[in-house]
């Protein structure tokens, strides 16, 4: 970030002022984390043919993925960020 001076002019003699180098300071700013929500999505089948027939109903669809605390919805790197407190 620059911080300049408005009047670039000399106080003494009214001549233009040269940049003759800088200051640099500098400031460590924290950002927090970012939490996201992962949104897992798992898709049903099931087979027309058996509906229709009123042979049977199976639904078929993928295992939830496996999470680090069973029924939680918080990941390994949420966790990892509290414990860091």
């Amino acid at each position: 970030m620059l911080h300049d001076i408005d009047n670039k002019t000399c106080n003494c003699c009214g001549h233009e002022l040269q940049r003759m180098g800088e200051e640099v300071s500098e400031q460590i700013k924290f950002i927090p984390a970012q939490i996201r929500v992962i949104k897992h999505v798992r898709p049903k089948y099931s087979c027309r043919t058996c509906e229709r027939e009123g042979t049977s109903i199976v639904i078929h669809i993928a295992d939830v993925p496996e999470s680090i605390i069973p029924k939680s919805m918080a990941t390994p790197s949420l966790l990892a960020q509290i414990v860091s407190y």
